[in-house]
């Protein structure tokens, strides 16, 4: 605190030369930065805080005045805008002395310039000292920080050798495959999201454009809905379709036929109006056209539903790797978990003369993902080796007090000195081209299936393609 008899001294003359006192409440703002200030503010009682801008554009608090203090010396000494805000954090009285009456009174009063003179000097000793101690502490945090830094630097040393040496750790070892087999895991039905969204963008503009007010259509929502609640359709199933729609319709190109094969039977009753209409004008076409896309969008929603089921799925699998499990199994029908994976694989399987054999089966107590995670890796693998237009097959039946899911394919087949190592990890038979693979996925598949108390095995012979059967226990 300023010197009491110079402040004493000063509100005596101020009271004999009648000058105002101002009182500003708590909350009060006396001054703004960067506003224009032509007075001088004497603290007489109270505490007032000064604020500055920080890089974020955000009020720092940089000083606190109290009694005997001088607000507004250096905007007014210098006559600059104001260099900080000053509020009262406190009730605060104060004296406000503009330009002309401090030249006055500086001049022509010796008391009062006396004491002002005084409280300039006390109020830039202060300053000072408060400066000088501000840096001794940045010194004191400085050399204090650098310490730390140093210990830091020590720590992550001692932290990375020790990661070093767990790297070589069997967990750590099974982790990097795991995380591996999810990060080849994820990117299928990725892939599959991206493209239902590329087709539903590429189809939704044209579809609101045409000349009918197809949108408001309940058949036209009936076919959404059924897209939506569809199953892939395997290749002799869509042919036989095609083969019985070309005759039912002949007028139909085959393009249109081929669409229109994908629609279930539930649909084709719900397009039979337009069907008929397009035999008479060009423009029907269109028509038939735009309410075939309603069912196909369905099936692209349930696509990308589908997929992102299976991310969650994966993701909640790498989070739970880490600790006990703590899922519970569910008793499922294993043939709905081959309808997803085909689903999300749709873009794979297409190119393929694909089938699905599925008659009624037990339900079994398992972990879906875990299943779907298997299912995709045998699929995936069937695509890559076998060339487009070559025969893959799926089929689900009850074998042996379990259920099996063969996945067979016309494959190359697997080279007989790697028969029996095919299930070890970094063993693949992806060596070139863009079918290089890490030889992760059928480790992981067994893995998950002795998890299951149940078996994968292989029977494969070169040029004629490979068998893989996967059984789970009743």
């Amino acid at each position: 605190m300023f010197g009491d008899n110079d402040v004493n001294e000063l509100i005596a003359r101020i009271e004999e030369l009648e000058l105002p006192v101002f009182t500003f409440r708590k909350g009060s703002q006396i001054l703004e930065i960067d506003q224009p200030n032509d007075a001088l503010y004497i603290i007489l009682n109270g505490e007032a805080q000064l604020y500055r801008k920080n890089e974020d554009d955000d009020l720092v608090v940089v000083d606190t005045l109290k009694r005997g203090s001088f607000l507004g010396l250096i905007s007014f000494w210098t006559k600059q805008p104001s260099f900080s805000s000053s509020v009262a954090s406190e009730d605060l009285d104060c004296i406000r002395v503009d330009r002309r009456a401090f030249d006055r009174l500086f001049e022509q009063d010796r008391v009062f310039s006396k004491a002002m003179q005084s409280l300039f000097i006390d109020n830039l000793t202060s300053r000072y000292r408060r400066l000088v101690n501000l840096n001794l502490k940045v010194d004191k945090l400085t050399r204090d920080l650098e310490i730390e830094r140093n210990d830091l630097r020590q720590a992550i040393e001692d932290l990375e050798r020790t990661r070093l040496k767990l790297v070589n750790k069997e967990k750590l070892a099974t982790m990097g495959q795991l995380l591996a087999g999810i990060a080849h895991e994820i990117n299928n039905p990725a892939s599959a999201l991206l493209k239902s969204v590329e087709s539903l963008m590429s189809q939704f503009p044209e579809l609101f454009h045409g000349k009918e007010s197809i949108v408001e259509s309940q058949d036209n929502y009936e076919l959404l809905r059924l897209g939506m609640e569809s199953h892939l359709m395997d290749s002799a199933t869509q042919r036989e379709r095609m083969r019985f729609l070309e005759n039912a319709y002949p007028h139909l190109k085959r393009s249109l036929i081929r669409r229109l094969s994908q629609v279930d039977d539930l649909g084709i009753p719900l397009l039979e109006s337009s069907i008929i209409a397009a035999n008479k004008k060009a423009e029907n076409i269109d028509t038939l056209t735009s309410r075939i896309r309603f069912y196909e969008i369905g099936i692209y929603l349930r696509g990308i539903n589908l997929s992102l089921e299976r991310i969650v799925r994966l993701v909640k699998s790498l989070k739970n790797y880490g600790r006990p499990d703590s899922g519970s199994r569910e008793t499922v029908d294993l043939r709905n978990c081959v309808h997803d994976t085909v689903t999300v694989l749709n873009n794979r399987l297409k190119h393929y003369d694909f089938s699905l054999e599925m008659p009624p089966t037990p339900e079994v107590s398992c972990y879906p993902g875990e299943v779907n995670q298997v299912l995709t890796n045998l699929i995936v693998n069937a695509c890559d080796a076998t060339e487009e237009g070559g025969a893959i097959r799926i089929a689900c039946k009850q074998v042996k007090g379990g259920v099996s899911i063969i996945v067979a394919d016309e494959g190359a087949g697997i080279p007989e000195h790697l028969i029996d190592k095919i299930f070890e990890a970094n063993v693949t038979t992806k060596n070139s081209g863009g079918n290089f693979g890490l030889g992760l996925g059928l480790a992981i598949s067994r893995e998950i299936a002795q998890k299951h108390d149940g078996k994968l095995s292989v029977k494969s012979k070169l040029g004629k393609g490979s068998v893989f059967d996967f059984w789970l226990p009743l």
